[in-house]
């Protein structure tokens, strides 16, 4: 039988890495989880800018061909 003066202290060694390191995983999933729909949202708010930036410009190429076209005549 082992003498409890042989064994390691609390959280040194191998067994606190291993509680570290079986933490870290759920830790980073969690952390994932929450901050995943923030990037999710900002796609949209992308997509959102992408189409605003899409129709000024077709409104300045609209307007671009009314000139052109007013020179022209």
């Amino acid at each position: 039988m082992r003498d409890i003066r042989d064994m390691p202290a609390a959280g040194t060694g191998a067994e606190s890495a291993s509680v570290f390191f079986g933490l870290a995983i759920p830790i980073s999933v969690t952390a994932l989880a929450m901050v995943l729909p923030l990037f999710l949202g900002g796609c949209n708010t992308t997509r959102g800018v992408g189409e605003d930036v899409e129709a000024a410009g077709e409104g300045l190429q609209d307007v671009a061909e009314d000139t052109k076209d007013a020179i022209n005549d």
